[in-house]
């Protein structure tokens, strides 16, 4: 990398900078009401099965254990996601503290405001301000806002960090494909690839995909190869080498080779092929929940009927689409589907719903029935999902069911409310009414995660059985739990619990002193059978009931010591 490559990197950053000083006070009054929404969930929302808990889990033992190489899960490698993510939860549980749940979700809600700053800065670098000097806001807000990446925000996961590497990656993209043909776009080239490196780290092949995806279609879309040309291929290997190897053979040595082939064969492989952990789905379904994924700025994906071939003569327009398209078409094709695989295509969405407004066609009728047609659909998807909320609210609100009900007719007061808004916007649309609706909507969002899904008691069995257990006059000193094995209760009560049979159970409350078995009901007649061969009467202390979610049915979960 060259002098002058640092310099032009440090001079774009500047001008980014720059650029969201003159609209400082928007954007940052937007960033604290963003965080504090989220934080609000943070602080509500008790551990969630299974992934959340999994990556807590294994972040925490990592803190615990200060091997930063290998990635574990008690004592099982957890080899499906490289280690970026667990160096940043990590770093986040030692500052503010390891026991909370929260803390370990902060990585999330930096990744979140990071791509609300980088989608706001992809629309105006795309002169997307042809709608009002609002429009880069409102670009922002449309990803900010959508349920789903409102949601991930929520969760100590992968896909809130990598969708900020991947809009860094996309927007580097965009400014060596822009500069094509003047050769200007060094400083661009480093950081797409950087971003790169940073997103492999994160979630391995996704940046990859996404990027190579774009410029396949690119290619396509103008009969020309002149942007693999323009990416410095050779370079670029190397800089992903410098960033990526280091970690990929330092774990290879600690593992014997283990850990990457379970991280191929087990993970990647497993979901192209086939429906992973029964997340198999058919070809077409992300289309059919994205206006509910994406609500309430999805109400806006209408105008895309409205889109003239005009726009895609337009390099703005070629990349948006070939971005959009060409990992669509991916996810699509794979067998496991699961709602966040569509993030990386989002901001992509959105570029082209903002292309709309700046550069508006003559639509013909039927572009117009159409797009009041998808409006339509998108309203009628809410209201049916703040009415389901509703329902949720009742069957699985537990002793909180009164609370949990209310919040759920508020959102669906706020849901009529949005919708309302909306028809006076098809009617005269406006860049100040689009930005209600969706400041209205991550209200709303924050309602539904923070109010009624954290007050579902029934939904956090593990955060319940934690509860009674604390409760306990005789503290146990050591914990066996048989038929039930979420990793939320492992991330509560330690990485030590015992994971066994009921069998296994018996015997090791037979030889403990102050020990604890935590037995499923559906497991109870065995263990009765084996504690009585063994001369054993345990007795039964606590009931917690609840509904495990990630199995779709009910448990009941019994404790017993000596």
């Amino acid at each position: 990398m060259r002098l002058s490559d640092v310099s032009q990197m440090l001079q774009t950053a500047s001008q980014f900078t720059s650029a969201l000083l003159r609209q400082s006070q928007i954007i940052w009054l937007v960033i604290i009401v963003l965080g504090s929404l989220v934080m609000i969930g943070h602080q509500t929302l008790p551990p969630i099965d299974r992934d959340e808990a999994r990556f807590a889990q294994a972040s925490s033992q990592m803190l615990q254990t200060g091997d930063f190489i290998t990635v574990k899960f008690q004592d099982e490698y957890r080899a499906k996601k490289p280690a970026g993510i667990y160096w940043l939860q990590s770093i986040s549980a030692g500052l503010f503290g390891s026991d909370d749940i929260a803390n370990y979700r902060l990585p999330s809600l930096a990744g979140y405001l990071i791509s609300f700053l980088l989608m706001v800065a992809f629309a105006r670098s795309m002169n997307l301000t042809g709608w009002g000097n609002l429009a880069p806001l409102a670009g922002g807000l449309m990803l900010a806002s959508s349920f789903v990446v409102f949601a991930e925000a929520h969760f100590a996961k992968t896909d809130s960090v990598l969708l900020a590497a991947l809009l860094w990656q996309q927007w580097a993209l965009w400014d060596i494909y822009r500069r094509r043909n003047d050769g200007q776009a060094g400083a661009a080239i480093h950081q797409f690839w950087v971003a790169m490196g940073l997103a492999i780290l994160i979630k391995g092949p996704i940046g990859p995909v996404v990027a190579f995806g774009t410029i396949a279609l690119i290619a396509l879309f103008d009969k020309s190869l002149i942007l693999i040309g323009r990416i410095r291929l050779l370079r670029g290997l190397l800089i992903l080498a410098m960033i990526v190897a280091p970690w990929a053979v330092s774990v290879q040595i600690a593992t014997n080779g283990a850990f990457l082939d379970i991280a191929i064969k087990g993970d990647f492989l497993a979901k192209i092929q086939s429906g992973q952990e029964s997340h198999g789905a058919p070809f077409g379904l992300y289309l059919v929940l994205l206006p509910l994924l994406a609500f309430p700025a999805s109400l806006f994906f209408g105008q895309l009927a409205l889109l003239g071939r005009a726009v895609f003569k337009r390099d703005k327009g070629r990349f948006a689409l070939a971005w959009l398209v060409g990992y669509w078409l991916m996810i699509e094709l794979t067998p496991t589907k699961l709602p966040h695989y569509i993030l990386p295509a989002l901001p992509a969405l959105f570029l082209l719903v903002l292309l709309c407004f700046r550069y508006p066609s003559d639509a013909v009728k039927w572009r117009r029935i159409t797009a009041y047609g998808i409006s339509l659909y998108t309203g009628l998807l809410g209201v049916l999902f703040s009415f389901f909320l509703g329902y949720g609210a009742l069957v699985y609100g537990g002793v909180g069911a009164g609370e949990a009900f209310f919040i759920a007719l508020l959102v669906i007061v706020i849901t009529g409310g949005l919708l309302w808004l909306f028809w006076h916007w098809i009617r005269r649309p406006q860049s100040g009414m689009m930005l209600q609706i969706l400041l209205i909507g991550l209200f709303m969002h924050m309602l539904i995660i923070a109010g009624i899904i954290a007050g579902a008691n029934r939904l956090h069995v593990s955060t319940a059985l934690a509860d009674a257990i604390s409760d306990l006059k005789s503290k146990p000193t050591v914990i066996a739990a048989a038929g039930y094995h979420e990793p939320s209760m492992v991330f509560l009560l330690g990485r030590d619990i015992l994971l066994v049979t009921e069998t296994e159970a018996a015997l090791l409350l037979a030889e403990s002193q102050d020990g604890l078995a935590i037995i499923e009901a559906a497991k109870k007649e065995t263990f009765d059978k084996v504690s009585a061969k063994l001369g054993l009467s345990p007795k039964q202390i606590k009931t917690v009931s609840g509904f495990n979610i990630s199995k779709g049915r009910d448990v009941r979960l019994l404790l017993y010591q000596k």
